[in-house]
């Protein structure tokens, strides 16, 4: 029984001194740092995959009205792509205006923004793949 006190007290001390250099590995090696990268990441990710999606207006013109089978809705991402061409198009995906769409030109290996008449007079050709529509 004399020795419970000792022993609380050692453990106590354990515990901060464990709690204290956890801190100072965490620090040293960036480790909080990298969790917060990898959260924002996340954020960004879940972002770009949700993109568009939810801002389809009811108005539709009669562009609108053609079906596009890449495409779950109006507006948005294509269905078939990588990481890497979602990275790459959303520097254009920001700055799009209505009835714009992100093409990626496959010989150049180049994303281009293209007006949605444009791109539905080359969609058919094998050279271009539609990354990303705008309509509203």
């Amino acid at each position: 029984m004399e020795y419970i006190g000792p022993i609380i007290i050692s453990l106590i001390v354990l515990i901060v001194v464990f709690l204290i250099c956890r801190e100072l590995i965490c620090w040293y090696f960036k480790i909080n740092k990298r969790v917060e990268l990898m959260e924002e990441q996340n954020e960004l990710m879940k972002k770009m995959l949700s993109g568009g999606n939810s801002q389809a207006s009811s108005s539709k013109t009669s562009l609108e009205d053609e079906e596009d089978e890449d495409f779950e809705e109006n507006v948005g991402w294509a269905k078939d792509l990588s990481v890497e061409e979602m990275e790459e198009a959303q520097k254009y995906v920001d700055k799009l205006e209505p009835q714009q769409v992100v093409v990626k030109v496959i010989p150049k290996d180049k994303m281009k923004v293209w007006s949605l008449k444009y791109w539905n007079s080359h969609k058919n050709d094998a050279d271009f793949k539609l990354i990303y529509k705008k309509y509203s």
